[in-house]
């Protein structure tokens, strides 16, 4: 009913008899049914929503009746702060249908009222915010230089780090602001962010060397600037982020643990973190990475530079690329997290400006010329098969970015040595599970490649490169397994998007005769799928076995 109301004309509702005792009363519902977490979440999302539209109305407020909102939002902004924590320390099973966490539509729901809020009273709702982050940030710190620690704590830490971090990215996400100035509120989106990006240089230090993957989170190669500014550094930020930014020890002493800490990457806690971290980073990118951006949010990067050392957005692309690398290296098995790093990293590289600037970090070009399943064990991984095309189309899109078919070869040297791998494989062990997954990967990764390719240039470097040399595999594999659709079907869908004529990406010059041996190679492919398919007999799951191949056929034959 309280959803129901008309609050567009808040000026007309503060002068009703009865206000004052109406916004008090739903004010102690709010808080009761906030601290009731547990029999009312559902309600949640109406109450913060009714909230979110009583503050967005503010600025269109009228006369002198008081809207009473100064003394009940910042109450409720710190009491779902506090449920919040509460549901943590009472703990969830790892049943994702019971996690809040996990329950994506309910979070989003939430978070996306909850921000309006927050920015009414930026000021002290910010101060609180971190006031409920640093001890838990702190206590996160130390345990990372333990050697053992008892799971269930640092479970506990992780969700409350995962709740908070959850918020800022929330915060992020709107830049509508009724209680301060541009100025203040880029400080204070600063202050939370820095939070956040140190919290990254704690949960993946000692994983890795530079040596290793030639990126540790971008905040580590920037120390040795930010010790210089640590003594700007203000009260606020206290202790803590002078300590974790310049006590070496905190990497080399991790380093002993690897094997714990690694081990860690495999439970829920440290995923859905991981999550948390990979969705602020989505939002402060659209906030605050871009020419635009950059010129307008200078208060942002100045403080920021003051805390970190990150005084643009080049720096903070290299934060946010290191910790991609650093969860494609260590996620093995976690689909979640693996497609969630990947879209992230997609969205980076499909943005024009980002794009650009992601070429010129190392970390990037170590990622395009090292593709491969020993640096990303992920690609291994038959569960996270169908994350390849996102990856390579990722890689994809940067390949072309460059305009350099020398780069191109060089680039797709690893996907050569698996089809020469392939092509050297005798008849007789062409029906076993490494050949299987092997052309699994490969079709996949294939189709990320021409996903990218829109243009007649690019198209042109990826044709050259398959035809005529690599052409007769695809045909063999088509051939050696139509009776297993685990192999058809990424097959086949590659050779869809390779076929398919976007952009006018297909057309050839009049002298060519690409087109003509382009349908060739086609035809013979679905003719030897086609007379197969159909000779074989009907399983239970006739879909699966027959029917998707044959759609995808007639959609090769249709483009």
């Amino acid at each position: 009913m309280l959803t129901n109301l008309e609050l567009s004309q808040l000026s007309e509702l503060v002068n009703v008899e009865g206000y004052s005792d109406w916004i008090r009363l739903v004010a102690e519902f709010t808080l009761k049914s906030l601290l009731s977490w547990q029999w009312a979440s559902s309600s949640v999302y109406y109450l913060l929503g009714l909230w979110s539209r009583l503050v967005s109305s503010v600025p269109y407020l009228k006369g002198d009746a008081p809207s009473l909102l100064d003394e009940f939002v910042p109450k409720i902004t710190e009491s779902f702060l506090t449920s919040r924590f509460n549901s943590v320390q009472v703990g969830f099973p790892d049943d994702l249908s019971e996690n809040p966490l996990d329950n994506v539509e309910l979070l989003q729901d939430q978070l996306d009222c909850f921000p309006y809020l927050c920015r009414f009273q930026y000021e002290s709702s910010g101060s609180y915010i971190i006031n409920m982050m640093e001890p838990v940030l702190q206590s996160y710190t130390e345990k990372a230089r333990l050697q053992t620690c008892d799971k269930n704590e640092l479970s506990i830490i992780e969700a409350k780090l995962t709740w908070v971090v959850h918020i800022i990215a929330a915060i992020l996400k709107i830049k509508q602001c009724t209680g301060c100035s541009m100025e203040s509120q880029e400080v204070i989106d600063a202050e939370l962010s820095a939070r956040v990006l140190q919290l990254i240089n704690v949960t993946d230090s000692g994983l890795h060397s530079q040596e290793d993957l030639g990126c540790i989170s971008g905040i580590v190669k920037t120390q040795d600037m930010s010790s210089r500014n640590a003594n700007n550094l203000d009260d606020q930020i206290g202790k803590l982020l002078k300590q974790c930014l310049e006590d070496q020890q905190l990497l080399e002493e991790s380093q002993k643990f690897v094997s714990n800490k690694v081990q860690r990457y495999g439970e829920v806690s440290k995923q859905r973190l991981d999550r948390a971290i990979l969705t602020f980073f989505q939002h402060f990118r659209k906030s605050y990475v871009g020419d635009q951006a950059m010129h307008s949010s200078k208060q942002l990067y100045a403080r920021l530079s003051e805390l970190l050392g990150l005084h643009d957005h080049l720096l903070l692309l290299n934060v946010i690329v290191g910790k991609i690398a650093t969860n494609l290296k260590c996620y093995t098995e976690s689909e979640q997290v693996i497609d969630h790093t990947l879209s992230l990293f997609l969205e980076l590289a499909s943005g024009y400006m980002t794009g650009k600037l992601l070429l010129k970090l190392d970390t990037v070009k170590f990622i395009i010329a090292n593709h491969t399943r020993e640096h990303f064990p992920f690609l291994e991984e038959y569960r996270c098969s169908r994350s390849r095309t996102t990856f390579y189309y990722t890689i994809g899109w940067l390949i072309f970015m460059e305009d350099s078919p020398i780069k191109f070869k060089s680039s797709m040297e690893p996907l050569l040595q698996v089809f020469v791998s392939l092509e050297s494989t005798p008849d007789a062990v062409f029906r076993t599970d490494a050949v299987k997954y092997a052309l699994i990967g490969l079709m996949r990764d294939l189709r990320g490649i021409a996903m990218a390719t829109n243009s007649r240039r690019t198209y042109g470097l990826l044709f050259d490169w398959l035809y005529p040399a690599h052409m007769p595999l695809i045909l063999k594999g088509i051939t050696h397994w139509t009776d297993t659709p685990e192999v058809t079907t990424p097959l086949l869908k590659f050779m869809a998007e390779f076929v398919l004529n976007k952009a006018q990406r297909l057309t050839f010059d009049s002298s060519s005769p690409n087109g003509i041996l382009l349908f060739r190679e086609v035809s013979k492919l679905i003719v030897a799928y086609g007379t197969r398919i159909l000779s074989l007999p009907n399983p239970a799951d006739i879909y699966a076995f027959k029917y998707k191949g044959i759609w995808i056929s007639l959609t090769i034959l249709a483009r």
